[in-house]
């Protein structure tokens, strides 16, 4: 038999050695966080794994963070990356009350335990502002909760979704138990809300609010459709840096181009789903567009003293097709009404159609782009409510001092409220047969909502852009 003694202080200088380089290589392999955004995105699984993705693939990589240490297998939920700290917040276990809230700093490889959620029932979907400041999330009966990161504590902001026609669209997005959400580079909020079979695709313009409101104005992108060939609920969305969005089901990764519904099969992830499915995603990108989908901008639908619609709006790409105008009465089954040949310069163009019979009731707008180029592509849904007998016109629009609503009184008095685009009341008047002035001098410029509500329950809806 042969014994090989090592001198004491070999034995620790070699353990030494090895802690640093096994340090050097956990560094090396956190500082590698976001290194790639374009080609790979953050997944957290039900195990509280946060693992890279590879976009082109859906293979999945080891986890990034140390095991929870908690006594129970952990569901973990609602991830967020914070692109100024670096950081990583989430649930560890959203199913369980309080639920426990936490930030990963992947350069120090540390977990830290967060303020604890108020009222909390769950957490369906989480994100981290643009500016990582905040980080924003939805619990299981749709209520909008605000995390101060720099005081570590929490504001309710709302439990009521109300579309740009002032229509509560809490339950449907309550009936829809999956989905997720995600900031973009101008601070507008996305959210997937998905079933099984169906999905919708919803954004609140920026800047959100940071402290309690009424109700969250939301605009409908997506009107509910059916999901995709593979089925499955989406959990997770992550942006990728041109704006496409990637969507997660626990086994699968699709991807959203910008602008379209066209969602394509990337592939499975690479993982033992036995062990642990995958709860959501986020990523390092925040794209910096703005309010509406593709190269549109100030789609508008109106109605006029005659009762007509008329659609307006800009494109500011060529194209080689033209633009068909199709119309709803429910959102969901569309036909078409019209047709605008679009033109094939590269400078911005403006667009106008009139709807001279729209329907009694509410009417849904799309523009769906027929380009040579790029496909079929669709604007943002617009909605007017046409309300037998009424005449209304708001002017002028834009407006700088004083906005005028003109009313006919057919339908006795009526309330006309002003919202700005976060969905708070600015504003609320009576209004009487003749003309109502309001004073909006003192508001800042932008775009707001106003809604007139009649006795009998009918709405009417319009923008108004204030100079």
């Amino acid at each position: 038999m042969k014994i090989n003694f090592t001198h004491p202080g070999e034995r620790i200088s070699r353990t030494i050695i090895i802690c640093l380089c096994t340090f050097f290589i956990l560094k090396e392999s956190r500082a590698q966080v976001c290194s790639d955004p374009a080609n790979v995105i953050y997944g957290l699984t039900s195990s509280g794994n946060i693992r890279p993705v590879h976009v082109g693939t859906g293979a999945v990589d080891s986890a990034i963070n140390p095991p929870t240490g908690l006594p129970y297998t952990p569901n973990s939920n609602a991830i967020g990356y914070n692109p100024i700290n670096g950081n990583f917040y989430y649930f560890e276990d959203e199913s369980v009350s309080p639920g426990t809230f936490v930030s990963f700093n992947p350069s120090t490889n540390q977990t830290t335990t967060l303020a604890t959620m108020p009222y909390y029932a769950g957490v369906l979907s989480g994100c981290v502002n643009e500016t990582g400041t905040g980080y924003y999330c939805l619990d299981a009966g749709y209520a909008l909760f605000y995390y101060d990161i720099a005081a570590n504590s929490w504001t309710m902001i709302d439990t009521v979704m109300v579309d740009q026609n002032d229509s509560n669209v809490t339950a449907q997005f309550q009936s829809m138990y999956g989905g997720d959400m995600a900031i973009d580079g101008a601070g507008n909020l996305w959210m997937v809300t998905a079933s099984l079979t169906s999905y919708a695709l919803y954004m609140a313009p920026g800047p959100l609010p940071t402290t309690n409101v009424p109700q969250l104005t939301v605009m409908q992108l997506i009107p509910q459709t059916t999901l995709y060939q593979d089925g499955g609920s989406i959990d997770g969305i992550a942006f990728d840096p041109a704006g496409n969005i990637y969507l997660s089901t626990n086994s699968n990764l699709y991807e959203l181009m910008y602008g379209t519904t066209t969602i394509t099969h990337i592939g499975g992830f690479t993982m033992d789903t036995t062990t642990e499915v995958m709860e959501d995603l986020t990523s390092c990108n925040f794209p910096g567009f703005g309010l509406l989908p593709l190269a549109y901008s100030n789609f508008t639908a109106s109605l006029q003293p005659s009762q007509s619609v008329m659609l307006n709006w800009q494109y500011s790409q060529p194209a080689g097709g033209g633009f068909s105008i199709e119309r709803s009465p429910d959102g969901q089954h569309w036909s078409d009404i019209g047709y605008e040949a679009a033109t094939s310069t590269g400078s911005s163009m403006n667009y106008s159609w009139p709807d001279t019979h729209p329907l009694i009731g509410m009417n849904y707008y799309r523009l769906s782009l027929q380009s040579t180029e790029n496909g079929s592509s669709y604007s943002p849904v617009k909605m007017i409510d046409i309300q037998a007998g009424v005449d209304i016109t708001v002017a002028p629009n834009p407006v700088k001092d004083i906005l005028s609503i003109q009313y006919d009184g057919i339908k006795g008095n009526a309330t006309a409220t002003l919202y700005d685009p976060s969905g708070r009341k600015v504003m609320e008047n009576v209004l009487s047969a003749g003309s109502n002035n309001f004073s909006v001098a003192a508001l800042s410029p932008g775009l707001y909502i106003i809604s007139v509500q009649f006795a009998d329950g009918g709405t009417y809806t319009q923008k108004v852009l204030k100079q």
